[in-house]
């Protein structure tokens, strides 16, 4: 299967460099052996590995500091037009299959890339908070300076686009092909994944929102024959590189060169807190006293080894193979664990909690037994009161382990753990880690009309404006 999508993607990078020839190109390319159409599956295979490869590799150390990382890194501002731009053409080539996916009548690649982009869209949306959506990819029509839409209207359409794909998926048709790079053409597991989605969403905008969120979670929840959700660690989303070049996954490439990242201090004095058996798992102790551990800084400094950090354990690093998460089921439990906690909707808080627990250890191989005496430990054993949830919070956040997005996102929200900002930080004056990422100097320039508006509300690149859906009080 890794071969085929390596074929497939050399397929499609040669079409694209095809595409570049003279306009006579179509004269000449005359042979019926040679195709001038590329399959959708393979359109679906590098949107997937194009957009991963920019957005869904974990930035290392600790999930949650990523804001900081990002705001005390002297090269980053200038990456950041780099991975807009990644986003863009992956939505446009998305919505060139789920036009033609329609056409051709295949539903499940339709509703499967509707998924994907609502994926994508989360994902940017909640760095950026608003951005250029419905009018964004106009260009080809001479549109070069497309209008913002506001977070909320954004997440209008992520539920939207989520509700389509989850009823296509009941009748779905067709199959995803060898391009399916993500889920192996599995429609089963995308259709789970999908749901998931939406609880994820109706979570996050659960602050905001409440009737939106309400109506999802009563929906899916109450519906799994429609609306399955993952059921266990054998339908988590991850995708695996092969592991070879070019098709590695980059943050592993460069630890396995450098070793230029370690643990971060909050996640490890978790860990330690907790005598939790994943630490040395994840970890090995610092070299300087054999002690486990993190760094609040933001990096390594030079020669890049800090010797008196905890290091990843080289075999818990699969080479350069990944993976890097996407959904995993230990979610599916911190969900809704949160959701029956908060009252949202009738069910066993307690239950899931530690159904969620057993589902991270479990994907890292935990004994049973070191599993049941950690549910004992004083901070993790659940005891029927208001503080509870911020036990589910924790333990969600240590399930997050490298899926820096998700863990960034979440911390924003409910703001457990506390991140102040991270040690090293180019910026002062802050009580926590970034709000967002800024708009790239191109779109400044660019655009400049349009984004006028919305870099007013920012005081400054990485902070000023909270998400939509973040309704803490006092952070700056």
């Amino acid at each position: 299967m890794k071969n085929q999508i390596r074929i497939k993607i050399i397929f499609i990078i040669s079409v694209m460099l095809l595409g570049a020839c003279t306009k006579n190109f179509e004269k000449i390319n005359t042979n019926p052996n040679q195709p001038n159409a590329v399959p959708l599956s393979n359109i679906f295979g590098g949107v997937l590995l194009n957009f991963n490869s920019a957005y869904m590799q974990p930035g290392g150390q600790d999930p949650n500091y990523v804001g900081s990382r990002l705001a005390a890194a002297q090269n980053t501002y200038s990456s950041i037009g780099g991975e807009w731009g990644a986003y863009y053409q992956a939505l446009k080539n998305i919505n060139k299959i789920i036009k033609d996916a329609k056409v051709q009548g295949n539903t499940n690649l339709q509703a499967a890339s509707i998924t994907f982009r609502a994926q994508m869209t989360q994902v940017l949306t909640d760095k950026f908070r608003d951005m250029p959506y419905s009018d964004a990819i106009r260009a080809e029509e001479g549109d070069l300076t497309p209008t913002y839409d506001s977070q909320d209207a954004i997440y209008k359409s992520i539920v939207a686009d989520l509700k389509t794909a989850a009823d296509l998926f009941k009748t779905g048709t067709g199959a995803l092909g060898d391009g399916d790079a993500l889920n192996g053409g599995n429609v089963s597991k995308w259709r789970k994944y999908c749901n998931a989605l939406r609880l994820r969403v109706a979570i996050r905008i659960s602050n905001v929102d409440i009737a939106t969120s309400k109506n999802i979670i009563n929906e899916v929840l109450g519906n799994p024959t429609d609306y399955p959700v993952l059921v266990s660690n054998t339908d988590n989303v991850e995708m695996l590189w092969p592991g070879t070049s070019p098709w590695e996954d980059t943050f592993w490439y460069w630890w396995v060169l450098y070793h230029h990242e370690g643990a971060g201090k909050i996640l490890v004095d978790y860990l330690n807190s907790y005598s939790d058996p994943r630490l040395p798992i994840w970890f090995v102790p610092s070299t300087t006293d054999k002690k486990y551990r993190g760094s609040e800084r933001v990096g390594f400094i030079a020669p890049n080894v800090r010797e008196d950090i905890s290091d990843f354990n080289p075999t818990f690093v699969n080479g350069t193979k990944g993976p890097d998460g996407y959904f995993r089921y230990a979610e599916i439990c911190f969900l809704k664990a949160e959701i029956y906690q908060r009252g949202i909707t009738v069910g066993d808080a307690k239950a899931e909690y530690y159904k969620g627990i057993e589902a991270s250890m479990l994907q890292y191989r935990v004994s049973a037994g070191a599993i049941t005496t950690y549910n004992t430990v004083t901070g993790v054993t659940w005891q029927s009161n208001a503080n509870d949830l911020n036990k589910i919070y924790i333990q969600k956040y240590l399930s997050q382990f490298m899926m820096d997005n998700e863990a960034w996102a979440e911390g924003r929200r409910n703001d457990v753990p506390l991140f102040p900002v991270a040690s090293g930080s180019l910026y002062s004056g802050h009580n926590r880690a970034p709000f967002r990422m800024p708009y790239p100097q191109s779109e400044q320039s660019l655009n400049s009309t349009n984004v006028a508006t919305f870099i007013s509300n920012i005081k400054d690149f990485y902070w000023g404006q909270q998400m939509w859906w973040d309704k803490r009080t006092g952070v700056q």
